[in-house]
Formats: C-alpha cells, structure tokens, sequence
C-alpha cells in the first residue's frame, strides 16, 4: 500500500496548510478485492500498538467518478476511550509512479513513534495534479489542485528534481490519455485564467480555509503556468 493524496501532503507540508479527512492509497501486488482488502486491512488493525485506539471497518463500496470505476472506499470506526470517529480510506490500483515509490517517515500523535511507510514522491504528485488541472480546464471544481502545486512549487523547491518530475509529467499524461500538443495547453492556460468561474471557486476555497486566504488566484496561477510552460519546453 502506497500512501498518496491530501492525508500525504498535510503530513509533508504540514497540517496547518493542508486540510484532509480521507487518506488515499494505490495497492501494489495486491488484488483490488474486497475480501481481500477487508482481510488485508483486518490484519494490520489486529496489530497492537499500545495507542489505546481501536479500530473497526463498517463499509466497503466502489468509488465512481463519472460513471468510471476508480477503486474502492472503505469507511472505519475509530475509538478513543469515549471518542468515536469514522475516517475513509481511498483505495486505488494501476496508477504509475515514476521512477518509484520513497519511504517516508511518519510521526504518530498519540504516542511517542514514527513509522516508516511507501508513498507517492513529490513529482508524482505534482504531475498528477498538473495533468489534472490541465484536462479539467475550466470544468474544473477542484481549486485545491492550484494550492498544492503552489504549495509544493513555493515550500519543497529543493526537494524537487526537474527532470524526473519532466518524466513523471510524460508519463503521467501518457498514461492518463491526455494527449495535448503544446499549442492546446497554452490555450487550455489561457482560458484558466481568463475564467470567471474559477476564480470565484479560488475565492471561496480561500475564504473557507485560512491558509489560501492570502493568496490571490493570479500569483498561484502564475505559477502553476510557469512550471507547465518548463515542462512542455516554452520557458
């Protein structure tokens, strides 16, 4: 299981950036199958970690956007002495990672511990969410795609190789059947930015979240515009 997503970006960027309820995994070498998953996923709730914490599944169903199959979604039951909370787990299979998956260390809130688990590396992530944006054009509903490549783009510059994240970018494209020419891209930009629509979802995703709420649509779009243009070679 390979984390990804929004759960993964709160953790790297921090969560007072990044605001998530679900966790969202790709399965390798493991069958997208709900016995399988719920015994997979029972076996690691029957590990003891002295956190105190119990957990239960209590749904498992398929995930469809736009009438495509994209995996599964499992809701759990969490409980904590008295607290009780449900959380979902986003399972997806088939996606490309490139060049692979990173460990990456994770630091547990309830005691005192890290673990280490696989997950996405940022160029994956960035190219995931650059083809997105791209495909989506103005359709989209999606503004927290534009914050976190800014977010990335501005806080883990140096963590990012620009050529694999180039080759991430192709591949992803590739994979995803978004065969644009460059021509097409820069008239799909232009028309972000030109859209009414998505800036007043910018405006209402910045008012609703407090770290988006100083930061205008143009400065992230330029952005987000820049890295594109490096990618496809205009800059």
């Amino acid at each position: 299981m390979i984390i990804k997503g929004g759960f993964l970006l709160s953790s790297l960027l921090g969560i007072e950036n990044r605001s998530t309820v679900d966790v969202d995994f790709t399965l390798q070498s493991l069958a997208m199958d709900e016995s399988v998953i719920r015994r997979s996923l029972n076996h690691i709730i029957d590990i003891q970690v002295e956190d105190e914490c119990n957990f239960k599944i209590t749904n498992v169903s398929d995930i469809r956007h736009e009438d495509k199959y994209d995996g599964l979604r499992v809701t759990i039951l969490g409980e904590f002495h008295s607290l009780k909370f449900h959380f979902k787990l986003d399972l997806s299979t088939g996606d490309i990672i490139t060049p692979s998956p990173v460990q990456k260390t994770f630091k547990l809130n309830i005691i005192e511990k890290n673990i280490e688990l696989f997950s996405y590396n940022f160029e994956t992530v960035l190219a995931e969410k650059l083809q997105t944006i791209i495909s989506r054009g103005i359709a989209t509903t999606r503004t927290k795609d534009y914050f976190d490549v800014y977010t990335i783009l501005i806080n883990q510059k140096d963590m990012i190789d620009r050529e694999i994240l180039k080759k991430a970018f192709h591949d992803t494209m590739i994979y995803r059947g978004s065969t644009y020419s460059n021509e097409e891209i820069i008239e799909i930009l232009d028309m972000i930015s030109k859209s009414e629509n998505i800036n007043e979802l910018w405006n209402k995703y910045a008012n609703e979240y407090q770290f988006a709420n100083s930061l205008p649509f143009d400065i992230v779009y330029q952005e987000v515009k820049n890295v594109i243009f490096s990618l496809i070679g205009i800059i």
